[in-house]
Order: structure tokens, then sequence, then C-alpha cells
């Protein structure tokens, strides 16, 4: 099920995801200066929200409140006992939250997290 995003795992450990120091700036096609991987992504991201409408990820935040990962302690969230539509709530919190508040995508990158979301994924496809 999460196959097209797990399959970034790879890519995202080799190359850069982004820097939040440049973040707001733009290359020539209007892109922030994330990485490939990490434009990636976010394009699966999005494409994953839309072709699963019955997991509602566009509430997002509230199936964050509702397992109490909301406000500052996703980073802390024991994944191994999560299921995968938290997991993937966690990841588009992280998405969608960045653009109102440049840097936080890469922050979650950075902290390890995105990386841990995507292999407990993994783990849920495989099991």
């Amino acid at each position: 099920m999460y196959e097209n995003l797990t399959a970034l795992i790879p890519a995202l450990q080799r190359e850069n995801f982004g820097d939040r120091e440049t973040i707001s700036e733009e290359d020539s096609y209007g892109r922030g200066k994330f990485g490939e991987a990490a434009r990636r992504l976010k394009g699966e991201l999005s494409h994953f929200v839309e072709e699963h409408p019955e997991l509602d990820l566009t509430r997002y935040g509230e199936i964050l409140q509702e397992n109490g990962l909301w406000r500052g302690n996703a980073e802390h969230a024991d994944v191994e006992r999560l299921d995968g539509k938290v997991v993937m709530a966690l990841l588009v919190a992280a998405w969608r939250v960045d653009r109102v508040f440049e840097g936080t995508f890469v922050s979650f990158y950075e902290s390890g997290c995105i990386l841990k979301w995507l292999e407990r994924l993994k783990e849920l496809d495989e099991a």
C-alpha cells in the first residue's frame, strides 16, 4: 500500500533532503531548495492522500490529536505501536505544516523522523 513512498528510502538516505537556511529561496523553476528525493516524497504524499480518501488524511491534525500526537510530541511518538493511518498523518502533517512554517519538513528529516516513519510503513507493508 505504501510502496511508492517507501521506495524513496534509499534516495532519501543518499541525497541532500534540503537546507533550512535556503528553503525559502527558489530555484529557476520556482521550487524551494529541497533535494530531488524530498520533492518526490512530497509529490508521493500528495498522490497518496488523493488516492486514499478512505483514510481521510486531510484531517491529519485531528487524527494526530486523537492519538495524542500533536503540539510538539510527534518526534517522540512510539512509531512501532502506530498503524499506517497515524504514521501517514504524521508525514502529511510534517509536509503540510511546512507550508506555513518553512523548514519544518527539513527539521523532521534531520531529526530522523521522516525515515523512521517511512521504515514503519515498510514494516506494515511487509507484515
